[in-house]
């Protein structure tokens, strides 16, 4: 027995533990995130906005420990050895999580909120029951067989695309997401019942484009390593990483394909609730394919005056073909990407469109090949709280080497030399990457994690439109029809969408939609009608600029000659990537303040 002095001191240290394990339990897991805040100078004034701001930090920590492969894309490096749960189990216990925050979210009093407490508020329960109805209703993880190689592609590509750690330190997170694979896999052939046949076969393609990446790219990005164990053991774990893909493309293509006989079609409901939680757009389907389909009508006839002026005796199609000719070579695609990125950069500052943000880096790629069945060009930006890595990735969809010489001048023809700058407005600046740039000094979680597509899409898509407006290409008529072709296509995707979910068109019926009406290659039309079977909604370009376009002739009709364009553009961009009918209501609220500081904005009155 320890005599008394001796248990005093004994039983002081427990004290000290005691509380010490106290006050880190108290204070839980180590924060990730900066704290949410709704605004910079909003600070908590009543128990309700406290009790919000809780709760929101208590999602996301929870979704960046769920979702590791979404953590190390929002820059968050702490899951960096995990990979995704895929079970059943865990997409049930997704779901009860989804509804109980939903529930919570619901029962926090809205009138003791601050205004963008508000806004969140309404942003955070639609996305709960967005999250609902994909896993309970579409139940995407037991339809579509690209789940399982994506969240291995994501979860490995992540690790290696920006040196946001040494190569050493990113080798050991890759070993340990290696040895997770037959895991992933495992669960895909458990949960698939019954997919569409064509969401198997773009799932064999990706698969193959799995086994590419991991065989001839993997090891060149982990070459400068120096740990020779461990370079060793990748060597083992990627190997077996191969055969369990190669495994799974050859279940996919022996055994699943034949008896995938599902409906790619979600419904009417599932569409109307998707436009209702995805884009809290109050339209229904059937108005907003009423308002395609005159959009449509107008594009043609736009199409019909503008190829006029080029030559007045061919049809837009010809004028079109005759564009599609002069086109880069196989060789000298991304190079003629990168030649029309500083153009683009003066004209925005010449007309002073938005104020370009700073810290800009920015690289022209080819997509990743396990991206390139459903992609012609696409931006990918570093995580916004990523700290020690900044690269961006233009990617372009370079030919496929297999692809006949008619196959591969059609592909390259969409990257003619009016279009493909187009396409660099929209990807790049002032489009999708400079909006991300923006998103960096957004303090608000909820509008800067829970982007919506109708509004980075649909600013991406406005931008290409703007830009002619304000005279980008000097007057030339071949830009303005190149953008007008481009909005031809996402038009087609508006309506084909909604004809392919909701009213039973074929395949096959939006394959000819998008070559007659969108005057689309049989190549890139096949593509379009095939992202559309598993991308209902990829209507979210035109119903975005729509949205984006009324919005703007609004604010202009109440400010008159004070409305200056560079500062809506800066403010939109201000308010993150929120839905575009809450971002109305900011605008319109005479109470409402800046979401973000600074920007040419920052002291204009928008709801005078």
């Amino acid at each position: 027995m320890l005599a008394a002095p001796a248990r005093r001191i004994a039983l002081a240290l427990l004290l000290v533990c005691l509380a010490a394990g106290s006050a880190l339990a108290a204070s839980g897991p180590p924060r990730l995130l900066p704290p949410y805040r709704p605004a910079l100078d909003e600070p908590a004034k009543t128990a309700e906005d406290r009790r919000f701001d809780a709760l929101i930090d208590e999602w996301f920590a929870g979704e960046l420990a769920a979702r590791p492969s979404w953590a190390t894309g929002v820059g968050i490096h702490d899951y960096d050895a995990k990979l995704d749960e895929t079970s059943q189990a865990a997409y049930e216990r997704r779901l009860q999580r989804v509804r109980d925050f939903r529930e919570r979210a619901r029962a926090i009093e809205i009138d003791h909120l601050s205004l963008n407490r508000r806004l969140d508020q309404e942003i955070f329960v639609a996305r709960m029951s967005s999250n609902e109805l994909e896993l309970a209703t579409i139940k995407g993880w037991q339809r579509s067989p690209s789940t399982y190689p994506g969240v291995v592609s994501q979860g490995i590509y992540g690790l290696i695309k920006r040196d946001f750690a040494p190569v050493d330190k990113r080798l050991a997170s890759i070993n340990a997401r290696l040895l997770e694979v037959p895991r992933v896999f495992a669960d895909g052939r458990a949960n698939l019942a019954n997919p569409p046949k064509v969401y198997t076969e773009i799932a064999i393609g990706q698969s193959k484009g799995l086994v590419q990446f991991l065989r001839d790219l993997l090891p060149k990005a982990v070459e400068g390593a120096k740990d020779a164990r461990a370079k060793a053991l990748f060597a083992e774990r990627n190997a077996a990483a191969i055969k369990e893909v190669e495994a799974y493309a050859k279940w996919l293509e022996t055994d699943l394909l034949p008896r995938s006989k599902g409906d790619f079609a979600i419904g009417r409901q599932a569409y109307q609730d998707k436009l209702k939680y995805d884009e809290m757009t109050p339209l229904s389907v059937d108005s907003v394919l009423a308002h395609g389909y005159r959009d449509l009508a107008e594009n043609h006839r736009r199409m019909v005056e503008v190829a006029k002026r080029i030559d007045p005796s061919k049809t837009p199609e010809q004028v079109l073909d005759d564009m599609a000719a002069v086109h880069p070579s196989e060789d000298s695609l991304l190079i003629a990407a990168r030649a029309g990125l500083d153009k683009i950069r003066r004209f925005i500052v010449d007309k002073k469109i938005l104020t370009p943000p700073p810290n800009q880096n920015l690289n022209v790629i080819e997509t990743p090949v396990f991206n390139r069945s459903l992609s012609f060009a696409s931006m990918d930006s570093p995580g916004v709280f990523e700290k020690h890595a900044n690269e961006a990735y233009y990617n372009v969809t370079p030919v496929d080497a297999e692809w006949s010489a008619e196959k591969k001048a059609e592909h390259l023809g969409f990257f003619n030399a009016y279009q493909l700058e187009v396409v660099s407005i929209h990807e790049a600046f002032p489009g999708h990457y400079y909006q991300f740039l923006h998103l960096k000094e957004v303090p608000s979680l909820v509008r800067t994690l829970m982007g919506s597509g109708s509004n980075s899409e649909g600013w991406a898509h406005y931008c290409e439109e703007m830009a002619i407006e304000q005279g980008y290409g000097g007057g030339d008529p071949h830009y303005e029809l190149a953008m007008l072709n481009l909005a031809l296509q996402r038009i087609g995707r508006l309506i084909v969408g909604i004809e392919m979910h909701v009213n039973g068109w074929s395949q096959e019926q939006g394959t000819t939609f998008f070559e007659k009406e969108a005057y689309m290659a049989r190549v890139n039309a096949e593509r379009e009608a095939r992202r559309g079977t598993s991308d209902p909604t990829y209507l979210v370009y035109t119903l975005g600029k729509w949205d984006i376009q009324q919005l703007r002739a609004d604010v202009q009709a109440r400010m008159g000659d004070k409305f200056v364009l560079g500062e809506f553009h800066d403010r939109f961009l201000g308010m993150g990537r929120a839905p575009l009918s809450v971002i109305r209501q900011a605008f319109m609220d005479p109470s409402y303040k800046l979401l973000s500081a600074g920007g040419p904005g920052a002291g204009s009155d928008f709801a005078r």
